[in-house]
């Protein structure tokens, strides 16, 4: 290989088969199962059993270009998941990975978007594969605070000799320069403010709206003049440009003081929401020990799945990155906490987001909780996970109008 061969990335013994694998259509077909269906004719919600790769190239010929949002909680590869083989070499679990990860890409709409939770084990390696699937500025990281405040089994996270590992995280694979929602909040203020000018919107902070006269630099960014109501002119580097500034003032967003006359400063409404810039780092959004209590409370009282993931989380990714009637799809889907997630969020803001889970047809342990409850594979529990979800929403959100049914498919296994 000469030197203008050679390329940046990760390679790995059977990358290339993997690939091709990728590119190999399905000869197989889905069996619709009206038995373990829910509302199967008016449903546009599909849960498909079998594996993975198959399903993802059934779905090319349907859903290329459509889907909004993807998100997986693999296999993490640290032999301790129950529902796949987790104990595979960086290689293997690179061969599982890589073909339906480009199948994945396949499927996003231009504007849509990859979450993928993952722990330290094989981040690097995952990182490395997506930017060569996504494009190397496409793909960046959330980092999930996992342990939550109050948390009777935080101190059972695990220990490293120097620390506890209390994160993961979601590796963000975009498929165009396409930008998140940001969330809008009331602000959290600790000091109590005025109101001096009598604002209908209520009590007020002020914020500061431009550098000193001293500061400023004349051939900087936004230096311009204002003229104050009581006729001070008024001559610096302002924080927003004049059209900005302009919109303020005739919304009555600037206090320029009792005289008319002081250094304008912007109103800050101790009550009004206002946008938040998105933080790399996703706290308060459940745990791993609160997203077990809510599965548990769901199954009444019974512990039936190792380590799923908190609704919460789930549903900060949906605000951020879908609208009413996108698509989601979860080809890991395990407990299907994406398809509760998807539901809670319609829920909330009317949506009317349509999902597609994708399980494995893995038999439970005989010796677990969920076998002896008569859960004989995780698709079944996870099903049933689904049915008991969508009851729980409709009851405490009776008003809403949603579907909470889903289409039982399984891949035919005789082709």
């Amino acid at each position: 290989m000469s030197e203008h061969d050679e390329v940046y990335g990760l390679s790995w013994p059977g990358k290339h088969a993997a690939l091709v694998e990728a590119d190999m259509p399905s000869h197989k077909n889905l069996i619709l199962d009206n038995k373990t269906s829910i509302d199967p004719t008016s449903t546009e919600n599909l849960f498909i059993e079998g594996d993975s790769l198959d399903a993802l190239k059934i779905l090319q010929g349907e859903y290329v270009d459509r889907v909004k949002m993807v998100y997986i909680d693999p296999p993490y590869n640290t032999g301790k998941d129950f529902l796949y083989r987790d104990t595979m070499s960086h290689g293997d679990w690179l061969n599982m990975m890589y073909p339906r990860l480009v199948l994945a890409h396949r499927l996003l709409r231009g504007d849509g978007v990859l979450f993928i939770s993952i722990d330290d084990n094989e981040v690097e390696n995952l990182v490395l594969i997506c930017k060569e699937i996504f494009g190397e500025s496409f793909v960046e990281k959330f980092i999930w605070e996992k342990v939550g405040d109050g948390d009777a089994g935080a101190g059972k996270m695990k220990v490293t000799k120097r620390h506890r590992i209390d994160h993961e995280y979601i590796v963000v694979c975009r498929k165009s320069d396409s930008t998140f929602k940001r969330r809008m909040e009331v602000p959290s203020f600790k000091n109590v403010y005025g109101n001096p000018d009598n604002d209908p919107r209520g009590p007020y902070k002020a914020g500061n709206m431009s550098k000193s006269e001293v500061k400023s630099n004349p051939n900087g960014k936004n230096y311009y003049s204002v003229t104050a109501p009581g006729g001070r002119v008024l001559t610096r580097q302002w924080h927003v440009d004049s059209h900005e500034f302009a919109r303020l003032q005739a919304d009555n967003r600037i206090y320029w003081g009792k005289r008319g006359s002081n250094v304008p400063a912007v109103k800050i409404f101790v009550n009004e929401p206002r946008e938040l810039v998105n933080s790399s780092i996703l706290k308060g959004l459940g745990s791993a020990v609160s997203a077990t209590k809510r599965l548990r409370e769901l199954f009444d009282g019974k512990n039936l799945f190792d380590n799923p993931k908190p609704t919460q989380l789930i549903e900060r990714l949906l605000y951020l990155q879908t609208e009413s009637d996108d698509i989601i799809l979860d080809f890991f889907a395990g407990s299907s906490t994406t398809a509760h997630a998807v539901m809670r969020q319609n829920a909330m803001d009317g949506g009317k987001r349509k999902w597609i889970m994708v399980q494995t047809a893995e038999k439970t342990d005989k010796t677990s909780e969920a076998y002896k409850a008569g859960y004989e594979t995780i698709a079944a529990l996870s099903r049933e996970r689904i049915r008991r979800a969508g009851e729980a929403i409709r009851f405490e959100h009776p008003q809403v109008v949603d579907d909470y049914g889903f289409r039982s498919l399984r891949i035919d296994p005789n082709l």
